[in-house]
């Protein structure tokens, strides 16, 4: 399941990309599939380890060349491991509505990354956002939770104090808003109810299978009911 699109990134032969807040590596299998050099970063071992054997397990079948191999790093968002202008682009999926000090993090993204190379950033859509709160304390209250609800003027406020000029805007996953509505409904924790398991399996399939009949009822729904909002955008550290 992909947030952020790869014919938005200006990706060339050769460019290596950070993927910040890797997680279980959705992105960087994504993208090291068409070629490309990822280095996944994120600050929890557990999913460093799962991305790790992944990427062992993508090569021995062949799913990508040893070239685009890549080795996860654990490190913090806001105390990246890197020289200044390391990466021809950034991404940072889902990441900065968990982080307290989010202006560091995106501050470190301009020390590391290339003048003129893109950042792809995707949050929880404001709307969507607001029901899942109202409807459940727990779903944003827990260790490791959302501190946040961005809305679309302060985020990109956020990144234009830092250079990054806004090029595009998305909104993906218009299937998965009315999930977490009912989640939040019945309780987070429930899988045990019968519509929150057969909901449950549309997504599985969707994801898996991709039917087209889907695939057309997301590009409708992605508009109105996106729970991510993914923005692009160019840095330029000159354009002042």
């Amino acid at each position: 399941m992909q947030t952020i699109k790869a014919d938005r990134l200006n990706l060339g032969d050769g460019n290596r990309v950070l993927d910040l807040g890797c997680g279980q590596g959705r992105h960087s299998f994504y993208l090291s599939k068409l070629g490309h050099l990822l280095v996944p970063v994120d600050i929890s071992f557990d999913d460093l380890l799962y991305t790790s054997t992944i990427y062992k397990a993508m090569l021995e079948y062949g799913e990508i060349k040893e070239t685009s191999l890549a080795v996860p790093i654990g490190a913090d968002a806001s105390l990246l491991p890197f020289g200044n202008n390391s990466f021809d682009c950034v991404i940072a999926s889902e990441i900065l509505e968990h982080i307290d000090e989010d202006c560091s993090v995106i501050s470190e993204i301009a020390r590391v990354i290339k003048p003129g190379a893109v950042l792809a950033v995707s949050v929880p859509r404001y709307y969507p956002e607001v029901i899942n709160w109202l409807l459940s304390k727990k779903y944003h209250s827990v260790k490791g939770g959302h501190v946040r609800i961005y809305k679309k003027s302060q985020l990109l406020c956020r990144l234009r104090k830092e250079n990054f000029y806004l090029t595009g805007i998305d909104y993906a996953h218009g299937l998965h808003s009315p999930y977490w509505w009912l989640k939040c409904l019945v309780g987070v924790d429930n899988e045990k109810n019968l519509f929150v398991r057969l909901y449950k399996k549309l997504l599985e399939y969707e994801i898996i299978k991709q039917p087209l009949f889907l695939k057309w009822v997301a590009k409708i729904l992605d508009p109105l009911l996106g729970k991510s909002m993914v923005i692009y955008t160019l840095y330029l550290p000159d354009a002042n």
